[in-house]
C-alpha cells in the first residue's frame, strides 16, 4: 500500500457504526464556502480575531498602563536596591556619620525618589486594572511590585528604628 494513497483506508472501515470519513465529507458539503457579514459580525461577538478569519481566538491588547507600572516599579526596587548597597558601603566605611553629612542626605533622597517612582508605578497599574478591554496581568504585577517595594522599605525602617 502506498503511504501517500490514504483515502483508499477510509474504504476499508471495519466497524459495524457508521463511517467516520463519511461524516467529515457530509459535515463538509453543508458547510457553506462563502461568508456574509453577519457571519463576520457574528464572529467578532464570540470573540473571533476576524482577519485570521473564524477558529482564531482574539486576545486583548495588554494594558498600556500596566506595562508602564511594571518598568516603573522594576526601575523604582533597582534604585531601591542601589541605594541600600550605596548605604553598606558609607556605613562601614564611616559608622559614625552625622545627619547632615551629604552621603546621609543623598541616601535618604534616594530612597524618597524611588518610592516616588514606585507609587506612580503603583498608581499606573491601578489605572490599568481598570480599563475592562485590556488583560490584567501587568497591572497586576506592577500593582504587586509597589507594595512589596512599599512593604520592603517600611520593614526595613521599623527595623531600623527598633
Amino acid at each position: 500500500m502506498n503511504s501517500d494513497d490514504w483515502q483508499d483506508d477510509r474504504d476499508s472501515w471495519t466497524d459495524d457504526g457508521p463511517d467516520p470519513w463519511d461524516a467529515y465529507d457530509q459535515s463538509q458539503a453543508d458547510s457553506s464556502v462563502e461568508t456574509t457579514d453577519n457571519q463576520w459580525s457574528d464572529w467578532q461577538q464570540r470573540g473571533y480575531d476576524t482577519p485570521g478569519g473564524p477558529g482564531h481566538n482574539h486576545q486583548t491588547p495588554h494594558s498600556g498602563f500596566g506595562i508602564a507600572s511594571v518598568v516603573l516599579t522594576v526601575f523604582a526596587g533597582l534604585g531601591i536596591l542601589g541605594t541600600l548597597i550605596g548605604t553598606m558601603f558609607v556605613v562601614v566605611e564611616n559608622p559614625n556619620l552625622p545627619e547632615d553629612d551629604p552621603r546621609i542626605i543623598a541616601i535618604g533622597l534616594g530612597i524618597i525618589l524611588s518610592l516616588l517612582v514606585a507609587g506612580i508605578g503603583g498608581l499606573l497599574g491601578l489605572i490599568g486594572l481598570f480599563q475592562s478591554d485590556r488583560q490584567k496581568l501587568f497591572p497586576i504585577l506592577g500593582c504587586l511590585f509597589a507594595a512589596i517595594e512599599f512593604g520592603g522599605v517600611l520593614g526595613l525602617v521599623a527595623i531600623w528604628l527598633t
